[in-house]
């Protein structure tokens, strides 16, 4: 039952955190999205965000965190960026909790996320950042391998490892940068 609560507990932060930035910097360089829904594995993305928030706190300088949950929000937060980095969920039921990194522009990224819950998918938003002439110059995509997005589920265990392995990686990685 506590699992059930915590996951409602972080659904409602997940709303309203998702404008919040880690610095007060209105000038923030890299941006990391966390795209997702409160389906199951889908939060996969929200997680290592949110995760990575917590570990930061105000310590990154020119990092903004956001969460998402259509990729054409992308569009509203690109002003400025030079560097984004995109988690989201990958459908992938054999190996669930696989980290796996693309940098755009990568055809397997579109062959990848075959299906997804998005309007727009993300490949087709960065392709319209592209054509409007707002995508960064380094753009990163970050998936996290899940298999459950029914509504009402929690992200599985081996997802949840992955998001945090994944956070602590990137903790340590900006902390040094």
């Amino acid at each position: 039952m506590a699992k059930k609560s915590e996951s409602n507990n972080f659904r409602s932060r997940t709303r309203e955190t998702s404008d919040r930035t880690l610095t007060s910097s209105v000038t923030s360089r890299t941006l990391l999205v966390g795209l997702g829904s409160p389906h199951g594995d889908d939060q996969a993305g929200w997680l290592v965000v949110s995760e990575l928030e917590q570990r930061l706190g105000g310590n990154a300088t020119k990092l903004a965190c956001r969460l998402a949950k259509s990729p054409c929000d992308l569009l509203d937060w690109l002003d400025e960026v030079t560097h984004l980095i995109v988690f989201d969920a990958c459908e992938s039921p054999t190996q669930l909790g696989e980290l796996r990194r693309w940098h755009w522009p990568e055809d397997r990224v579109v062959r990848t996320r075959s299906s997804n819950s998005h309007q727009l998918g993300l490949p087709e938003v960065l392709d319209l950042a592209t054509t409007l002439g707002r995508l960064p110059a380094q753009v990163e995509i970050r998936t996290i391998g899940c298999a459950v997005f029914s509504p009402g589920t929690e992200p599985s265990s081996l997802v949840r490892d992955g998001c945090s392995r994944l956070a602590h990686q990137l903790s340590k990685d900006f902390a040094r940068a």
